[in-house]
């Protein structure tokens, strides 16, 4: 089986999967963390959801937190 096959194999077979849109994935720490297409288009899109940032940080952070 080659490299790549194995993580896909793994999540087609995994019914319990959780998906979360990447630009929503941030530090423990609040801090909103890197993203593929910029910082600035992360901000922008979690601002559009409605989430406040200052200072590339979550306002009221564990207010957001969820809990797999």
């Amino acid at each position: 089986m080659r490299a790549k096959a194995r993580p896909d194999n793994a999540v087609h077979k995994n019914l319990k999967i959780i998906k979360v849109p990447c630009h929503r994935v941030v530090k423990s720490d609040g801090q909103v963390g890197n993203y593929c297409l910029g910082l600035a288009k992360k901000i922008k899109l979690l601002q559009n959801e409605g989430i406040k940032i200052k200072g590339n940080k979550i306002v009221d952070f564990k207010s957001y937190l969820y809990y797999f």
